[in-house]
């Protein structure tokens, strides 16, 4: 049976898709990829969606089945999907349960986040490809390997809807018992580094430039304290990290409800406004 898994939003978000897929295929699907949504057009441009770099995506999908338009029949079930997003909770965007969907369906659209999809094998395929990745691209460059990393999600600061709060950083520094470490962040974030890290830590900044970059960085880290990114999240469980310090909340009213692959040295770390 061909199934269409669709992808949108960021690559943090299309990794869960790409897991939903290979997922079914375990099942007997013959998966196809579905670009249309990542890609500059009329529809993304009239949602206001923001397109990202897709050179990471393009060699995970190097040997996928993948297509770039949407067909009639497809777009009814888009619109009904968005429909019932919007009147019983985005929820049904976020969870994959097979109990819900009843055996493989024609048409998967959502953000899949939750599930049995997310697992040590769909974790493993995807960290071989990563790993090929990251070697091939930074064959005759020079990469930055930070052994401590922290990362600071682009719009967190000023607060947000999605806000990591200040004490998750100061907390885990403390107790880590670490002086100091490199921070990722958006080009142009500045932050009051005692308010935000503590009085005595001392932070560097890596001005690596493009979110490629930091994906590299981040993938080589042994001990990454993670933001409330998906991106950075991807990062962290496919990565080499040894030792990874994450949230206790995705954000205000959601708790941190993804899965980590069972060979990582995770600690959670409180998080209260």
């Amino acid at each position: 049976m061909k199934t269409v898994v669709y992808l949108a939003g960021g690559v943090g978000n299309n990794f869960f898709q790409i897991c939903l897929g290979e997922h079914l295929k375990s099942l007997g699907c013959s998966v196809v990829y579905n670009r249309y949504f990542i890609k500059h057009n009329i529809v993304t441009r009239t949602l206001g969606w923001s397109i990202h770099d897709d050179v990471i995506l393009s060699h995970v999908l190097e040997n996928e089945s993948v297509e770039n338009t949407i067909s009639l029949a497809a777009w009814c079930y888009l619109i009904r999907r968005f429909v019932l997003a919007k009147f019983f909770g985005k929820e049904r965007l976020l969870s994959y349960e097979e109990s819900r969907f009843k055996g493989p369906k024609k048409y998967y659209f959502g953000y899949w986040q939750k599930g049995i999809h997310l697992n040590d094998d769909t974790f493993a395929l995807l960290s071989r490809k990563i790993s090929s990745f990251v070697d091939k691209w930074s064959v005759g460059k020079k990469v930055k390997k930070c052994s401590h990393l922290v990362h600071v999600r682009h719009g967190d600061f000023p607060e947000s809807e999605r806000l990591t709060s200040t004490n998750f950083y100061r907390d885990v520094f403390k107790i880590l018992g670490l002086s100091s470490a490199t921070l990722i962040a958006a080009p142009g974030t500045e932050l009051d580094n005692q308010r935000v890290f503590g009085a005595n830590v001392s932070i560097s900044y890596d001005r690596g430039g493009s979110a490629l970059d930091d994906f590299v960085s981040l993938y080589y880290a042994k001990l990454i304290i993670v933001s409330n990114s998906t991106y950075c999240y991807w990062a962290a469980n496919l990565g080499l990290a040894e030792t990874i310090v994450y949230p206790s909340m995705l954000g205000r009213g959601r708790v941190w409800d993804l899965n980590w692959s069972k060979n990582k040295n995770t600690r959670m770390c409180s998080v209260f406004w």
